[in-house]
């Protein structure tokens, strides 16, 4: 635990977040197939977050459209 199990835990939360956006905007889930879809994903860009309990990886979803 410590600050690394805090900074893991900043990680998950923030990578959680990214990707519920993501399926809010596009309209549908990961491999789910609906009438209201406005898009696809494509991948994820890894970022670096430097935050106070240090840096933290963020898995950044992209769409194909950019």
């Amino acid at each position: 635990n410590g600050p690394e199990g805090l900074a893991k835990l900043v990680e998950t939360v923030l990578n959680q977040i990214l990707e519920a956006q993501m399926t809010e905007h596009l309209g549908a889930g990961p491999h789910e197939r609906t009438a209201e879809r406005q898009g696809y994903r494509h991948g994820v860009r890894p970022r670096t977050l430097y935050t106070r309990v240090g840096p933290v990886t963020l898995q950044v979803p992209q769409t194909r459209d950019g």
